[in-house]
């Protein structure tokens, strides 16, 4: 009978005997390793250069940018917003940093309308005393030394910009720096026929503020009236070479008054800018030689309609104007024009009042040589 084997389950194994040595089936698996030679024999040289510390700078965003700029709303300061950069190659390029980081800087402007500063308004000039500005360090000289002294009446100057006041007595002088203002105000009524009221200076300056300060003291504003002098500011500023411009004196009169402005501003020979003449009633001599020898290229507009006896007799003489505004229709007054515009440019524009068809040619009426047009 034939014997019959089955595997066991489950499988069982052991190793038997030996089938063969160094047998191709059975060897390990090649590996491999680096090792170090001998560095006193055996070597590789290379130079790596040292890698650099990152540097840091904060620098200033352009202020003018809406959000680049911090506020210090209490005082309206406005300060740079300045942005952290770093550069990782010596300082050669630069780069923000990230996240961003952002610091206050110095102050970029103060009372910045940007940080919720409000601009005060300005005092009109009908509201300010008449004031002088100083262009250039130097004296004024007040009252006229050609008459008594005791003709010529105290006036009250500040400084300080009303502040504190000092008075001259009849005569003296103040010492001004420039850019320095001072302020006058005076309570004196002019009656005679020499004038009484007069400033002397070849300092450069310019006038501004409200004449009537001079003759009303601190309660000036809204004054329009001249009543109760005469020959009111007659060469108040007579040959003050210095002055440049008046166009923000205000010379509020409507009603005028006899050489109430004559000789105001004669012989300066450097007022180059006139104030405005609003008054429409005018006087006899009220404007008389009032710009002559002046450096107006410009005139005031003159809009009165009825033109008085010499009211504006000279008045021009010598300046060099190429534009004159003058709404008169009536000058049958005496003398009411005479030589006003002798010694002007032989070429210039006159604006006339469309009605007004009685202006002789020449230096009492229109210059022989201007354009004429109508209002």
């Amino acid at each position: 009978m034939s014997e019959i084997w089955k595997r066991v389950v489950p499988e069982q194994s052991r190793k038997g005997r030996l089938i063969e040595e160094g047998s191709a089936d059975c060897q390990e698996q090649t590996q491999y390793r680096w090792v170090n030679l001998n560095p006193r024999i055996d070597y590789y040289c290379e130079y790596v250069p040292p890698t650099p510390e990152p540097q840091y700078r904060w620098v200033n965003l352009d202020p003018t940018v809406s959000g680049n700029y911090y506020c210090d709303t209490t005082t309206y300061t406005k300060y740079y917003k300045q942005q952290r950069q770093v550069s990782y190659d010596g300082g050669t390029t630069w780069q923000n940093v990230s996240p961003a980081e952002y610091q206050r800087g110095s102050a970029y402007e103060t009372q910045s309308t940007d940080c919720g500063y409000v601009p005060p308004t300005p005092t009109p000039y009908e509201q300010q005393y008449l004031t002088f500005v100083a262009q250039e360090n130097g004296t004024i000289q007040y009252g006229n030394i050609e008459y008594e002294v005791q003709s010529t009446p105290s006036v009250d100057y500040s400084l300080d910009g009303g502040n504190t006041w000092n008075t001259l007595l009849y005569y003296g002088t103040v010492n001004l720096s420039q850019g320095q203002k001072i302020l006058w105000k005076g309570t004196f009524k002019p009656q005679g026929g020499t004038y009484v009221l007069k400033f002397n200076t070849s300092m450069r300056f310019n006038v501004e503020g409200n004449i009537m300060s001079l003759i009303y003291g601190d309660d000036f504003v809204d004054k329009t009236s001249l009543t109760g002098t005469v020959y009111t500011f007659e060469y108040l500023f007579n040959g003050c070479s210095g002055l440049t411009s008046a166009e923000n004196l205000i010379l509020p009169a409507t009603e005028l008054v006899h050489s109430c402005y004559a000789y105001m501003f004669n012989n300066c020979t450097s007022l180059t800018k006139a104030p405005a003449l609003p008054a429409i009633n005018l006087a006899k001599r009220c404007y008389s030689c009032m710009f002559s020898d002046c450096a107006l290229t410009t005139a005031p507009v003159l809009l009165a309609s009825v033109i008085n006896e010499n009211s504006y007799n000279y008045m021009f003489e010598n300046c060099p104007l190429n534009y004159i505004k003058c709404l008169a229709t009536d000058r049958r007054a005496f003398s009411s024009t005479n030589n006003w515009l002798s010694g002007v440019p032989s070429t210039g524009t006159f604006v006339k009042a469309a009605s007004m068809n009685d202006w002789p040619s020449g230096a009492s009426g229109i210059p022989s040589g201007w354009t004429v047009e109508n209002a």
